[in-house]
C-alpha cells in the first residue's frame, strides 16, 4: 500500500489526473471540505465527522483488502500514523496510549496530566519524534509511506518501553515547557500571551505555574511570520476561537472552535496583535 500526503483540497478528477485514486483517506480535511475515500474516510474534525473517533482510536480502521492500494491524508502526525498504520495492517496495539493519543488530538497536549506517567512518557517520546522527524512542510503530492513505516518502528520501540527514546522524550517534554514559557508577555488568570519569532508552539501553553492553573485562552503572535493564532482550553465550548478571528479577519481566516488563527499569507502587525488581544479581554470582562 501506498500513503499519500496532499497538502491542498483537490477533487476526484484532479486527483485521478495525477495517478491517485484513494481507497482510502485518513484526516485529508482542508477547512471544511473532505477528499473521500473509495472504501472508507477517516475524519473527525469538519462537520459532517464530528462525531466520529479521531483515526488513531477508530475500529472501523481495519487493514484494506486491497493490498495495493492508496491511502490519502493531508498531513503526518501521530493521530494519522495511527488510521494509517491500522489501514495497512501494521498498527502497534495499545489501547490505553491511542485513547490518550485520541485526546491530545481533540483537546491538546495539556490534558496529558490525566494519564499514567508510563502514558505521559510514552506521548512525550513520540513527540520527541515528531518534532524531528516529521516537521517536513509539504507543498506538492508526496508519497510519504516510508516515512510511516519508519514511525512504526519508533512507536513499538516506544510502547515496548524503550529506554533511550523515553528519555529523550523527558528532557524533550522539559526543554518544550521552557522553551515557551520564556515567549509569554502577559498573563492573568483567564489568559495567556505570548510572543515568539520562531517555530515555538505556544498555543497549548495552558497551564499557568503563576497562578497554579489553567487559562481559559492563549494567545501567541509570531512577528515574524506575522500570523496570530487563539485557542480556548475548552475546545471553544464556550467562545469560538472561529468565530472572532473570522469577525477580525472575515473568512479567510479559521480553524476550529478550539484553535484558530489570522488568514494563511497574510500579515499581521502590532495593531491587529493588539485588537484581538483587547477583543478577547472584553470577551472575557462581559462574562
Amino acid at each position: 500500500m501506498n500513503i499519500y500526503i496532499v497538502p491542498e483540497y483537490l477533487t476526484e478528477e484532479e486527483l485521478r489526473s495525477r495517478g491517485i485514486c484513494p481507497e482510502a483517506t485518513v484526516e485529508a480535511e482542508y477547512g471544511d471540505r473532505v477528499i473521500k475515500g473509495k472504501r472508507i474516510t477517516l475524519a473527525h474534525h469538519t462537520k459532517d465527522y464530528a462525531h466520529c473517533p479521531a483515526p488513531c482510536n477508530d475500529e472501523r480502521a481495519q487493514k484494506l483488502e486491497n493490498e495495493e492500494a492508496q491511502i490519502v491524508c493531508s498531513h503526518l502526525d501521530l493521530d494519522t500514523l495511527g488510521g494509517c498504520l491500522a489501514l495497512m495492517g501494521n498498527k502497534p496495539e495499545d489501547g490505553v496510549f491511542w485513547q490518550a493519543a485520541e485526546c491530545m488530538d481533540c483537546h491538546g497536549i495539556h490534558h496529558m496530566y490525566k494519564f499514567s506517567e508510563k502514558i505521559q512518557n510514552q506521548l512525550n517520546a513520540w513527540y520527541a519524534y515528531e518534532q524531528t522527524a516529521l516537521s517536513r512542510r509539504y507543498e506538492d503530492i508526496t508519497e510519504v509511506t516510508e516515512e510511516a513505516e519508519r514511525s512504526r518502528d519508533i512507536l513499538e520501540r516506544i510502547l515496548s518501553g524503550d529506554e533511550e527514546l523515553i528519555q529523550q522524550g523527558i528532557c524533550w517534554a522539559q526543554k518544550a515547557t521552557d522553551r515557551v514559557e520564556n515567549k509569554l508577555i502577559y498573563e492573568d488568570e483567564k489568559l495567556r500571551v505570548f510572543r515568539t519569532a520562531d517555530q515555538t508552539f505556544c498555543a497549548a501553553q495552558y497551564y499557568s505555574p503563576k497562578y497554579h492553573r489553567a487559562a481559559e485562552a492563549t494567545l501567541t503572535y509570531n512577528e515574524t511570520k506575522g500570523s496570530i493564532t487563539l485557542a480556548f482550553e475548552d475546545g471553544g465550548q464556550r467562545h469560538s476561537a472561529r468565530d472572532i478571528v473570522r469577525e477580525l479577519w472575515g473568512e479567510l481566516a479559521g480553524g476550529h472552535p478550539g484553535i484558530a488563527g489570522s488568514p494563511r499569507g497574510v500579515y499581521m502587525d502590532e495593531k491587529e496583535f493588539g485588537r484581538i488581544r483587547e477583543k478577547v479581554k472584553e470577551i472575557f470582562a462581559n462574562e
